[in-house]
Formats: structure tokens, C-alpha cells, sequence
């Protein structure tokens, strides 16, 4: 690779042409399953440039840990990018009351907003840097899930607070998601979560609509995750037999036809 033939000092002498190989290097091992490389490459970057310059690279590497299963590290890691970035400060072990106030404080900061007033969000201009911070909650939520259950509530409300502040973007989707499932789990109100899970399928057809980003990849993740939780809760025998025979694994397939996990 390029890499080979640089300097000891090509940080200094070039950085752009180093940061951009090293990105390259990052991206490649990532998709033929190199993780340990992943993990070398994105070191030096991170050690080299900035966090702003080095965030994409970091995505990439939350996503080689959660996918070998170094949910832990994944997890503690994406924590830091986030504080680093937006000092965003979700606890690693939330009390239940902390995370009860969390979903207190999002509830209320969602009621001064109507589905229309959400749905315009879809439509804001969002920068690059929203689109990565987006995509730094996203590429753990698989961690979340696996190996620390009780941070999901926390990372929802935060994710979502983030999406209603900076615009609502296709990454987002997962965050009302992940938001409506925890919000049931521990309220019990299936009324609510339904709704709640309107509200994500008007902003995934609002993003469609728009025709600016490719969808399929976080419309299917996002809706196999409101199929196989919220929508089985709430639905009777045939709906939910409908919902396990055809539609999941349409959804699945649909995620795997977006092609490798890579952005």
C-alpha cells in the first residue's frame, strides 16, 4: 500500500495525503475483515490528527469492535468520541433513577415539538459533523444491546435530544427507535410506543421522500427493530404471524442488499 512508502515524518511534511491513505487503509481492512488492522491504522490516525479529522475513521473502528464482539471496548470508546465531541456524558452503569429522569426530560423536551414540527427537521440542512456524531451513536447501538442493556435507555434519550437540537437525519432513525422499544420496556405503555413508532416510520418516509441519502440500509435495521418489539406487542395473532413470516425477513434481506457497513 501507499503506506509503505512514507516518511517518518509524513505527518508533518504531508498530512493530508497521510491522513487520506490511512482512511483508505481503515476503510479496506474493514471490509475484508482485517479488524486487528483496523484497529492499528485508526490508531495512528487518532494519535496524528485531530478528533474533527479523525472522526470518520473512528465510526468505522466502533463498528470493527462491536462486530468481533469487543462490546465493552466498543462501548467505552464510543463513549469517550462523544463526550470528546459534544460532551454528551451518558454514564456507563445509569442508576434507574437517572435513567427514569433521562426519559422524564426527553419526553418533555419531544412535547414542545408536533409531528410536523419533527417532520420539518427532516428537512434541515444537516453538516457532516451531525451526519458522524449520528453515526458515532448508531455504531454501537449492537454493543448496546449485547453487552450493557441498561446504558440503551440513557444512550436513546441523549441521541435523540442531539437529533431534535442539530436535525433530524437518516442516521437518526435508529435513535426514535431505539427510544420507542426502551421507553415500553420500562413504562409498559404499548399506546405510547406505538405511537412513537409512527413517528419514526413518517420521518424514514419523510428522508425517502426527500431523495437526498440512501435509506435502505437504516430503514430496514430500523424497521426489522420496531417489527420484532413494539409492533408485536401491539398487534393481534395474524398481524404479528404476518410480521414474523414475511415482513422481518424482507427487512433483513433488505439490509443485507445495502452492501457492506461501510460509510
Amino acid at each position: 500500500s501507499g503506506i509503505e512508502f512514507l516518511s517518518n515524518a509524513c505527518w508533518q511534511n504531508d498530512y493530508e495525503l497521510c491522513l487520506r491513505l490511512h482512511e483508505g487503509a481503515v476503510e479496506a481492512c474493514f471490509a475484508i475483515g482485517k479488524h486487528d488492522d483496523v484497529a492499528r491504522y485508526t490508531k495512528n490516525i487518532t494519535t496524528h490528527a485531530s478528533l474533527d479529522h479523525s472522526l470518520k475513521v473512528c465510526v468505522t473502528h466502533l463498528k470493527s469492535l462491536s462486530l468481533i464482539e469487543h462490546h465493552q471496548e466498543c462501548i467505552s470508546e464510543g463513549l469517550k468520541v462523544l463526550m470528546a465531541l459534544e460532551k454528551i456524558n451518558i454514564p456507563s452503569d445509569p442508576s434507574p433513577l437517572s435513567v427514569m429522569e433521562a426519559i422524564t426530560n426527553t419526553e418533555k423536551m419531544l412535547s414542545e415539538y408536533s409531528i410536523d414540527q419533527i417532520m420539518s427537521l427532516c428537512e434541515k440542512e444537516v453538516d457532516e459533523r451531525v451526519h458522524l456524531v449520528s453515526k458515532v451513536f448508531d455504531a454501537f447501538i449492537v454493543s448496546c444491546y449485547t453487552g450493557a442493556p441498561s446504558l440503551l435507555p440513557f444512550y436513546a434519550c441523549e441521541w435523540v435530544k442531539y437529533s431534535l437540537r442539530q436535525g433530524v437525519c437518516p442516521e437518526s432513525t435508529g435513535a426514535f427507535a431505539v427510544y420507542a422499544v426502551t421507553k415500553v420496556s420500562i413504562t409498559s405503555d404499548v399506546k405510547a410506543g406505538k405511537y412513537d413508532a409512527e413517528v419514526v416510520r413518517k420521518v424514514i418516509q419523510k428522508q425517502r421522500a426527500e431523495n437526498k441519502y440512501s435509506m435502505q440500509k437504516y430503514e430496514a435495521r430500523t424497521q426489522v427493530m420496531l417489527c420484532s418489539t413494539i409492533d408485536i406487542w401491539h398487534g393481534n395473532y395474524l398481524s404479528v404471524t404476518m410480521k414474523i413470516r414475511v415482513v422481518i425477513p424482507t427487512y433483513i434481506s433488505d439490509f443485507f442488499k445495502s452492501g457492506p457497513n461501510v460509510d
